[in-house]
């Protein structure tokens, strides 16, 4: 089975990349942000505080929440799923109104999304294992997730996806949440993170 892509080496690449993009600059406007990645900047916080309503995961699944909020109020959720087998982070990007378009572009762009995977995973074949649309049962949604199978039962996903959540994104046609996932298990458990990204909402408050 390998290393799992390296896991852990790869989600840091990952949430580097989704950084990058929400420190998307106004050239001489002043609006810059901020959000490299600050490792001492995550705060545990009760699983009740994320920004997305949990409940479509898969109850065996164990996981733990760390919060951050960036730049002009960009608010990140890292969740860790069954210790080291996965990672989730969430962007609620109602903080960064100035940039929703360059994220949905980003988020909505296949090439892009499969140079991402080609660069990380060296085995990856888009010919065996192609990228899925995400699709929302109710909101509107994009980005892609692809399923890779590892040996033994096990299959690792990666995804990246964007949802028009709030009045912000639905009144835009942008993604005001953004969503990135890698995880390695079972394939019950990889269908209930799959069945996430296609059933998200926010948390009720």
């Amino acid at each position: 089975m390998g290393s799992k892509f390296e896991k852990s080496a790869i989600v840091a690449v990952m949430f580097a990349a989704v950084l990058v993009v929400a420190g998307c600059q106004s050239t001489g406007s002043g609006n810059s942000i901020d959000l490299g990645v600050n490792s001492s900047g995550w705060t545990a916080a009760p699983l009740s505080e994320s920004i997305l309503d949990l409940g479509q995961l898969d109850t065996r699944i164990k996981k733990r929440l760390e919060k951050q909020t960036r730049g002009k109020g960009i608010a990140l959720d890292h969740l860790s799923l069954d210790g080291r087998a996965g990672d989730v982070y969430v962007m609620d990007m109602r903080g960064n109104e100035l940039h929703l378009a360059e994220f949905k572009q980003k988020i909505d762009d296949l090439s892009e999304f499969e140079s991402y995977v080609r660069k990380n995973v060296p085995r990856y074949d888009s010919r065996n294992v192609k990228p899925a649309p995400v699709a929302h049962v109710s909101k509107p949604a994009g980005g892609w997730f692809v399923r890779i199978p590892e040996g033994d039962g096990i299959e690792c996903m990666i995804a990246q996806s964007g949802y028009a959540l709030t009045p912000l994104g639905t009144g835009t046609g942008n993604y005001d949440t953004i969503v990135k996932v890698i995880y390695c298990g079972a394939k019950p458990a990889i269908d209930s993170v799959q069945a996430m990204l296609t059933s998200v909402n926010r948390a009720a408050r």
